[in-house]
């Protein structure tokens, strides 16, 4: 009988013992549960606001797609008016010489990519993903921002020492009045700077439109990806 009792105790014994490493091992999966879910929701939590940059990076980018557009008609007009022998300097004319070599530049916001570089990049687990928010950050906007901030403001200063001989400021900064129309016409180096940066905005909001492009795809994957994690 104490053979008996004995090996009773002992398959009580084991039989506890399994019960508590199977309530550890319950518990850890718990905890990793808890950790995980904790992780996707920080991870959701801030490509939702990556989102949210890039949609107004998004606006802001088409924004000076459009201003450039409208300085490059404007500019191109202004060539054919001054081509034109027969042309003769109107008042409205005043605001299309007031902007020609006018420039925006675009800052884009980084709030949300900033706060995932602080925390780790790993945070975002799709790699392909997060590449993309990396290049278009890292390099499309913070390279290519630089060079177009320098490009314009090169540009501006050059041309306006050539623009500026010809044309007076009215009562507008924007607003620019040939000193005499029909020298100004005359003036080769004039019509050379004038399509000279009009050339240069074209390429450049060519450059605009691709950032702008590259903005949109990551936009729509991080929708993708953000649908996902919220399932």
């Amino acid at each position: 009988m104490s053979g008996i009792k004995v090996f009773s105790n002992l398959k009580n014994a084991i039989f506890q013992i399994f019960l508590i490493v199977v309530g550890i091992l319950l518990a850890l999966q718990v905890d990793n549960w808890k950790e995980n879910r904790k992780e996707r929701v920080f991870e959701l939590k801030i490509l939702q606001g990556v989102h949210r940059d890039l949609q107004s990076n998004a606006q802001k980018l088409q924004q000076l797609i459009d201003e450039d557009e409208d300085l490059i008609a404007g500019n191109e007009k202004l060539l054919e008016i001054i081509r034109d022998p027969a042309s003769e300097y109107t008042g409205d004319l005043e605001v299309l010489f007031g902007s020609i070599n006018r420039y925006s530049v675009f800052y884009p916001q980084r709030l949300s990519y900033e706060t995932l570089k602080s925390r780790g990049l790993e945070v975002v687990k799709n790699e392909t993903l997060r590449s993309e928010i990396v290049n278009l950050y890292d390099y499309s906007y913070m390279v290519n921002s630089e060079v177009e901030m320098e490009l314009k403001r090169g540009l501006y200063e050059n041309s306006n020492v050539v623009f500026l001989r010809q044309l007076d400021t009215g009562d507008e900064v924007y607003l620019k009045i040939p000193n005499d129309f029909d020298a100004l016409k005359m003036d080769q180096e004039f019509i050379n700077h004038l399509a000279h940066v009009t050339g240069e905005q074209k390429t450049l909001t060519l450059f605009s439109i691709e950032r702008l492009e590259e903005t949109l795809s990551v936009i729509t994957d991080l929708e993708n990806e953000i649908d996902r994690l919220a399932d």
